[in-house]
């Protein structure tokens, strides 16, 4: 831990060891919390875990710390390194379950926040009903039409089969399989959406295989036009600093991986017209300086957030 920066929160079970060890790296960017179920200590990820398991939370696990959880229930820590904080804003704004609090702030009130900044930075005149692709992005669209005044205009569109999530998918193939036969309009919706501006919210456009077939969808039901807009900023941007971003530090998307935003040789940036064109619908990003703005609202500071990925510098630079 002292010697080797790195983002984990991991558990060691050995048996040649009588406790369970678990870790929580200096910098915090993966989450991870202390449960307490039946008189016995226990360690998650993510307090919906403890939850649902009939656990009670207990705090979030400290970070450069070593907890030893006893086989008599009990717990021990002992701090290795002092904190070098950055939290991961993609656990809020995506990976983390809608009913999580990470470190203090609910997921659902930071997506609800960022669905509100994003309407004050993108709010076209014509939108005939906003909506959503599932699942995750439906607090932040609810809060995009409210602010809008335009609550009577929210309306799901799609429905998935199953709660996975193909943006987790091992290659391109399969993550394009898992979405065609997960992602379906809704029964009759073709009625309601042939010849209209709609305005569908995504949490994020890494790749595009989701909103390519979105717009798939949507021509099939003969929208008119379509607003596709991200309450994440640009994923996988070459920095002004020429350095490729991605991530390498708990989410599988690492600086070579085929990001919409990259042009075709990945040496550059590509504008959000030439995205939109490739697409065939509008397409919006989230500014970087607006979703740092709905964090520090609620009470997280820039400095404390890992978002190399869109831009930041490296979580690991000083350490």
């Amino acid at each position: 831990m002292k010697n080797i920066p790195g983002s984990y929160t991991l558990a060691i079970a050995d048996k040649r060891k009588k406790e369970v060890i678990v870790m929580r790296d200096r910098t915090g960017i993966k989450p991870g919390c202390l449960g307490l179920k039946d008189g016995k200590y226990c360690a998650a990820s993510e307090d919906i875990a403890l939850k649902e398991n009939g656990a009670k939370f207990i705090e979030d696990l400290d970070l450069g710390t070593i907890y030893y959880l006893n086989p008599n229930g009990s717990y021990t820590k002992r701090k290795i390194i002092s904190p070098k904080l950055k939290h991961c804003f993609f656990e809020w704004n995506y990976i983390a379950d809608a009913e999580s609090i990470i470190n203090g702030l609910g997921v659902i009130r930071i997506r609800h926040e960022l669905g509100k900044v994003l309407a004050e930075e993108f709010h076209p005149k014509d939108i005939d009903f906003i909506t959503f692709l599932p699942r995750c992005p439906e607090v932040a669209a609810r809060s995009y039409a409210k602010t809008l005044g335009k609550e009577s205009k929210f309306r799901p569109v799609f429905y998935k089969l199953r709660g996975e999530r193909a943006f987790q998918g091992t290659n391109s193939t399969e993550r394009k399989s898992s979405i065609k036969s997960n992602l379906h309009v809704l029964p009759n919706m073709e009625k309601i959406l042939k010849g209209k501006v709609i305005a569908c919210i995504d949490d994020s456009t890494v790749r595009g295989n989701n909103s390519k077939y979105a717009k798939e969808l949507f021509d099939k039901a003969g929208a008119k036009k379509v607003y596709f807009l991200n309450y994440t900023p640009r994923i996988g941007v070459i920095g002004n600093d020429g350095i490729p971003r991605g991530c390498m530090f708990g989410v599988d998307m690492p600086p070579e991986d085929d990001f919409i935003v990259r042009t075709k040789d990945k040496k550059g940036n590509r504008s959000n017209k030439e995205i939109s064109e490739e697409l065939g619908m509008e397409i919006y990003f989230l500014s970087v300086e607006g979703m740092l703005r709905a964090f520090e609202h609620l009470g997280i500071r820039k400095e404390d957030l890992c978002y190399f990925c869109i831009g930041g510098e490296h979580p690991f630079k000083d350490m």
